[in-house]
């Protein structure tokens, strides 16, 4: 009886993996803030572009979904000059940025996520926080 119910288990989550239409840099937010609470590595891997690996904090996290307070599209590649020999995958022309909070143990986070539309998909190519509370490096 474990085995089944561990099976119909295995195949809730690659059906829910598939739902993600990643149609626009919304959607999939939207499937991120659902994969990450889950804690679900192999359908977060399907929505970043060329994600090698991915580590979660060892910490239980009491999670909001991601509300979008601001969308940006960028209208040009962004020179970081510097020693950078090429312009990074997310900071190219045509990438949206959704700048968004999400409630975390009480706290109000801001971060900002980049979306590029590949393959009549919208993957994730970066993130970052801003002014997270209690930021650890384990997260």
């Amino acid at each position: 009886m474990k085995i089944l119910l561990s099976l119909l288990a295995l195949v809730a989550l690659s059906v829910e993996a598939d739902e993600c239409s990643m149609n626009t840099p919304e959607q999939t937010l939207e499937c991120y803030g659902e994969y990450t609470r889950a804690k679900d590595v192999d359908s977060l891997k399907t929505i970043y572009w060329e994600l090698k690996s991915f580590h979660f904090s060892d910490k239980v996290l009491e999670e909001s979904a991601y509300k979008v307070i601001e969308r940006k599209v960028y209208e040009k590649d962004l020179e970081l000059g510097g020693a950078l020999s090429e312009v990074p995958l997310w900071a190219k022309k045509g990438n949206v940025e959704l700048i968004s909070e999400q409630s975390t143990n009480g706290a109000k986070n801001t971060y900002s996520h980049i979306f590029r539309k590949i393959n009549d998909k919208w993957y994730m190519v970066g993130h970052s926080a801003h002014g997270v509370d209690d930021f650890d490096e384990d997260w």
